[in-house]
């Protein structure tokens, strides 16, 4: 949740495992309601690659090629894909209420979704570990 007008750049993510692996992430305006599958058709794919890493350690990744702009008291959803070794803590029961995982004075980062592949096999809430980059618009 946007409080102020920004724009994301880019994220930073980490990885458990020491390996070569593929990471996409796409997004879509407002929230996701907790279902077993997601609609692909809703998401633009806004990054891809093959990242090497080592366990435990944030990597940096390349800015988006365009940034995800969030007007002030919008909700922007993210979906973070890796191949193999994505670090995430567990986060509480999918019945239970929305827990806020960081906060500043211009966004919030709430607990999401947690997928066994791209759009399905929900299993969960999930606390994603990484770093949101961003600018005041």
């Amino acid at each position: 949740l946007a409080k102020k007008d920004v724009i994301i750049s880019g994220m930073d993510v980490i990885s458990k495992m020491n390996v070569l692996t593929n990471v996409t992430i796409y997004t879509k305006t407002g929230t996701s309601p907790i279902q077993t599958e997601l609609r692909a058709d809703e998401w633009q794919k806004i990054y891809g690659g093959a990242i090497p890493f080592e366990p435990y350690q944030l990597v940096a990744l390349d800015d988006f090629s365009v940034g995800v702009s969030i007007s002030a008291g919008q909700t922007q959803s993210f979906h973070v894909l890796f191949g193999l070794g994505q670090l995430f803590t567990v986060g509480n029961a999918l019945e239970a209420t929305v827990e806020v995982v960081a906060e500043d004075d211009s966004i919030i980062i709430y607990e999401g979704q947690a997928m066994r592949g791209v759009f399905k096999g929900l299993f969960g809430r999930a606390k994603w570990n990484g770093v949101m980059r961003y600018r005041i618009k």
